[in-house]
C-alpha cells in the first residue's frame, strides 16, 4: 500500500489531500500510480509526504 499526503507548503498537514493506492489481488508488479484527483497550481509550493507499507516477512 503506498499513502500520498499533498499540502501547501505554507499550510498544516490537516488541510491537505491524502491518496492511497492498494495493490490487487497476486499484483507482481514494481510500479504503481497515485491518481490526484484535485489540480495542483503551478505557482503553489507542495508539500508531498510518501509512505509505504509492505507485508511483514517470517523474520
Amino acid at each position: 500500500m503506498v499513502k500520498l499526503l499533498i499540502y501547501q507548503a505554507k499550510k498544516t498537514e490537516k488541510v491537505g489531500y491524502t491518496y492511497f493506492w492498494k495493490a490487487s489481488f497476486r499484483y507482481k508488479d514494481l510500479s504503481f500510480h497515485v491518481l490526484v484527483a484535485d489540480s495542483l497550481r503551478a505557482n503553489t509550493d507542495y508539500r508531498l509526504e510518501m509512505s509505504y507499507y509492505q507485508k511483514a516477512g517470517a523474520d
